[in-house]
């Protein structure tokens, strides 16, 4: 339940994604650096905020979100505390996409491929192992398997801003 609920707010990080990798490519192509920098500002920060109401819509609403879903008990609990420890991750989740688009827009397909593969794979799967290692069978603590998120993302958009800075020397914008 939780994911695709997550899918609505992710759709808009996706969408601006789809905006900003043209108006970045083009002015790239055309040597526009201000424009190049500006598409890359104002994309990253919409992005950013639109994460943020997400994150507060998702904080708010977790309750009702689960209750549409009929779950109730247990597992009402279990899917309130992914979608408030989750959605903590949206704002570097957004930033993320957002960032791939620009890499993809500056012919840097590479940077953009290895940020997927540490969002979606080399960060998730090993923390999320460990963590549920830790946990065994204590489900009082499932909040700390969702946390994975948050360190994925997180360092993922660590390694964002630093491959988006070489990027920035290497072609001079």
């Amino acid at each position: 339940i939780y994911y695709k609920v997550q899918q609505f707010i992710l759709f808009a990080a996706f969408g601006l994604r789809d905006a900003i990798t043209p108006i970045v490519s083009f002015s790239y192509g055309s040597r526009n650096k201000q424009r190049i920098q500006d598409g890359i500002k104002y994309g990253l920060f919409y992005t950013v905020v639109i994460m943020l109401i997400g994150t507060a819509l998702m904080e708010l609403l977790a309750g009702q979100l689960s209750e549409l879903f009929g779950l109730s008990g247990g597992t009402k609990a279990i899917c309130v505390s992914a979608m408030r420890v989750i959605s903590i991750s949206f704002v570097f989740a957004g930033a993320n996409i957002a960032y791939q688009g620009i890499f993809q827009a500056l012919e840097s397909g590479k940077e953009s491929l290895l940020v997927s593969v540490c969002r979606q794979f080399l960060f998730v799967i090993p923390v999320a192992w460990g963590f549920s290692c830790i946990i065994g069978n204590n489900l009082n603590m499932t909040w700390l398997v969702w946390t994975t998120f948050i360190i994925a993302e997180g360092i993922s958009c660590l390694i964002s801003i630093i491959l988006m800075r070489r990027i920035r020397c290497k072609k001079a914008f």
